[in-house]
């Protein structure tokens, strides 16, 4: 949980570029994998690996063309990904 707490921070904070975002992929993947998780994706106790993994793939949909220079904190006027920065605020705050 700890690790997944500390990509969440580092997702939140928006304070990386594309490159460095691209990184987190399997660190993501092995967090999910390590969870186990079998309920629906949107259920209100999400673990916090399912959260970065949606919010990881919002942040990623926005930049398509995967731009190097592309500054994560642009996105958060996107729809979906203020979706995910919102339900990803929340668990922080919940698990603090």
């Amino acid at each position: 949980m700890d690790k997944s707490k500390n990509i969440l921070k580092q997702l939140i904070s928006g304070d990386m570029v594309f490159e460095e975002f691209i990184g987190m992929e399997l660190q993501l993947a092995e967090s999910v994998q390590k969870s186990c998780y079998s309920k629906p994706i949107l259920h209100e106790d999400t673990p916090l690996s399912i959260l970065c993994m949606n919010l990881y793939q919002a942040i990623k949909a926005e930049n398509p063309k995967h731009a190097s220079s592309f500054k994560i904190s642009s996105i958060q006027q996107s729809p979906l990904c203020q979706y995910w920065f919102n339900r990803a605020q929340d668990a922080l705050q919940n698990c603090s």
